[in-house]
C-alpha cells in the first residue's frame, strides 16, 4: 500500500467565473438595451450592441487567461447557448445562465406591455 506525500498533492485553484465582464453581459445589457432603444431609438441599441460585444470578449479573455474552458465566439448570436456551455464545461453553477433566462424573457413581456399601452393611448 503507498502512501500519499504531502508534497504530491497539487491543488487545483477554482475558475473565477464572476466577472465583471458577465455579469454586464447577463444581467445589465439587456436590461439597458430596452431603455436605450426606447429612450434613444437605434443609437441606443447600436451603443448596447457594442458594449455586448466589448464585455463578450473580456469574458472571454479573462477565461481564456485562466485557463478555462471557452466556448466558441460564434455563439455570442445565441447567447444562451454560449452561457450553457461556460457554465456547464467549467462545472460552474448554471445561475448565470437562469438569470439570463429570467431578465431577457422579463425585458420581452415589459417591452410587449409598454407598446400596447401606447398604442391604446395610454
Amino acid at each position: 500500500m503507498s502512501t500519499i506525500n504531502a508534497a504530491d498533492v497539487k491543488f487545483v485553484k477554482p475558475f473565477k467565473l464572476n466577472n465583471l465582464a458577465i455579469q454586464a453581459l447577463i444581467i445589465y445589457l439587456p436590461i439597458t438595451a430596452y431603455f436605450a432603444g426606447f429612450f434613444m431609438g437605434g443609437v441606443g441599441v447600436v451603443l448596447m450592441f457594442i458594449a455586448g460585444i466589448i464585455a463578450f470578449v473580456a469574458d472571454r479573455s479573462d477565461l481564456k487567461s485562466q485557463g478555462a474552458f471557452v466556448p466558441h465566439a460564434l455563439w455570442y448570436f445565441f447567447l444562451p447557448v454560449y452561457l450553457w456551455q461556460r457554465q456547464k464545461k467549467n462545472h460552474a453553477s448554471l445561475s448565470w445562465f437562469w438569470v439570463y433566462l429570467v431578465i431577457t424573457f422579463s425585458t420581452f413581456v415589459i417591452n410587449t406591455l409598454v407598446l400596447q399601452a401606447l398604442r391604446s393611448g395610454y
